[in-house]
């Protein structure tokens, strides 16, 4: 997991990762494909109660998608989903439609200096919504 987060950050999250994996009411799925993560996802209760979902990361959607139903599951009487997906990958906000999850807010990201550019097709769900570009 924290090779695959490397390459697709761009650099070393160890030790924030280390720290979210071991908060309270923490819930992570890994992918593996021939002993290779090929995705992975977290999702803990948000202070409404309700699931929030981030990071999910993936190579392919259609392991994202089973990803978050997998996930999902796993808290049954949480009360609505938080999730920040990116705009421009469509199969993550499509995903979501798919399983008939309500889209209600749309963020705008506004730059001051530069507008970073990155390869979101792997970002299903970013990392914190308010803090990280990924």
């Amino acid at each position: 997991m924290l090779e695959y987060d490397r390459a697709l950050a761009g650099f070393d999250r160890k030790h924030i990762l280390d720290i979210i994996c071991r908060e309270n009411n923490t819930k992570i799925l890994i992918a593996l494909k021939d002993g290779a993560c090929v995705g992975y996802g977290m999702m803990k209760r948000n202070i409404f109660d309700a699931a929030r979902v981030g990071p999910l990361y993936a190579d392919d959607s259609r392991v994202a998608e089973v990803m978050l139903r997998k996930l999902l599951e796993t808290m049954p009487d949480a009360k609505g989903l938080a999730m920040t997906t990116i705009n421009n990958n469509l199969m993550a906000n499509e995903c979501v439609r798919r399983m008939g999850i309500p889209v209600h807010d749309n963020l705008v990201r506004m730059y001051t200096k530069e507008k970073l550019v990155i390869n979101s097709s792997r970002i299903f769900a970013q990392f914190d919504g308010d803090f990280s570009p990924l």
